[in-house]
């Protein structure tokens, strides 16, 4: 089981969701709280890709 998962990006940032409990599968509490950690940091990385990019279609 992987105990945090990273996002790495071409500006050096990187991003982890630790697991509170050190048991082998993650709880619904572990899960809710990383959706909404991924979430937020979907939202920013969404900020960044704002500017129009010729070569991406708008969604």
């Amino acid at each position: 089981m992987i105990q945090s998962q990273s996002i790495s990006e071409n500006d050096s940032t990187s991003f982890s969701v630790p697991l509170k409990n050190k048991s082998k599968e993650a709880t619904k509490e572990d899960l809710q709280e990383g959706s909404a950690a991924v979430m937020a940091r979907l939202a920013e990385v969404r900020k960044k890709l704002a500017k129009p990019n010729k070569f991406l279609p708008t969604v």
